[in-house]
C-alpha cells in the first residue's frame, strides 16, 4: 500500500512539474543594413549616409539591439624627393570616423581610426613614387537596452538613419624638408545589427503529463479505497 502511495505521489509531483509554465525565451533576429562609399571626407552628405532596418514589433518585445559599426579606407600615397637620395621619407594616412548620434548607443567620438602608411623609403632624388594600394578597417560595436522609439516600426517596414562622417590626415616625413607628399583615398562604412526579442511563449502542459497526471490521481483513487 505505502508503494502506491508514493508512486502516485511521485506521478502527481512529475505531472505538475511537467505542466508547469515556463518562461519565454530571449531569440534573436539579423536585420539587413546597407552601405557607404566613396572618396574621403565623408562630411555628413548622402555619401556618408545609410541605414538598417527597424525592428519588428510583431516578433515580440524588444530587449535589447546590438549595432555594430564598420570603416575602412583604401588608397595611396605619393612620396616626392626634390633633393637628393636619402632615407627616412615616409607618409601616413589617418582617417577619423566619427557617428551621428543613436539614441541608446555609446559610440565614442571618434568611433575609430582606419590608418596606413608607406614605411620607412628610400627615395631617389628628383622622383615621385606612388605606394599601394593600401587597405585599413576598424569597427566598433554596442548594445541599446533603454531605448528603442526611434528604431521602431510595426511590420519591419523601412530603415533608421546613421549619418558617418570622416577626417582624413596626410602625415609626411621628407628627408630633412626636401620634397612632399599627396594621397588618393576613398572611404567606406557599413553596419551589422541585431535585436533580441521576448517572444512571450509560454510552455503548456503535454497530453503526457496529462495523462501522467490522470494516473496519478486513479492510483491515489484505488489505495484510499482499499485502506477503507
Amino acid at each position: 500500500m505505502t508503494t502506491i502511495l508514493k508512486f502516485a505521489a511521485a506521478a502527481f509531483i512529475g505531472s505538475m512539474m511537467l505542466s508547469a509554465p515556463v518562461a519565454a525565451a530571449p531569440i534573436s533576429v539579423a536585420g539587413t543594413c546597407t552601405s557607404a562609399a566613396g572618396p574621403t571626407d565623408f562630411n555628413g552628405t548622402t555619401s556618408g549616409v545609410f541605414g538598417c532596418s527597424k525592428f519588428d514589433s510583431n516578433l515580440g518585445s524588444l530587449l535589447s539591439m546590438t549595432l555594430s559599426i564598420t570603416g575602412g579606407i583604401t588608397g595611396t600615397i605619393d612620396l616626392t624627393n626634390t633633393g637628393a637620395t636619402g632615407p627616412n621619407f615616409f607618409g601616413e594616412t589617418s582617417t577619423r570616423f566619427f557617428v551621428g548620434a543613436l539614441s541608446g548607443f555609446a559610440f565614442t567620438s571618434p568611433m575609430f581610426t582606419a590608418a596606413y602608411d608607406t614605411g620607412f623609403q628610400v627615395q631617389p632624388g628628383g622622383t615621385t613614387t606612388t605606394y599601394g594600394t593600401f587597405n585599413a578597417s576598424n569597427s566598433q560595436s554596442r548594445i541599446n537596452t533603454t531605448s528603442f522609439g526611434s528604431y521602431q516600426n510595426a511590420g519591419g517596414l523601412g530603415q533608421f538613419g546613421i549619418n558617418v562622417s570622416t577626417l582624413t590626415l596626410l602625415t609626411c616625413s621628407t628627408g630633412g624638408g626636401n620634397g612632399g607628399c599627396s594621397q588618393v583615398t576613398d572611404a567606406s562604412a557599413s553596419a551589422t545589427v541585431s535585436y533580441t526579442y521576448e517572444d512571450g511563449t509560454v510552455t503548456t502542459p503535454e497530453p503526457a503529463s496529462m495523462a501522467l497526471l490522470g494516473a496519478g490521481m486513479l492510483a491515489l483513487g484505488a489505495a484510499r479505497r482499499r485502506r477503507s
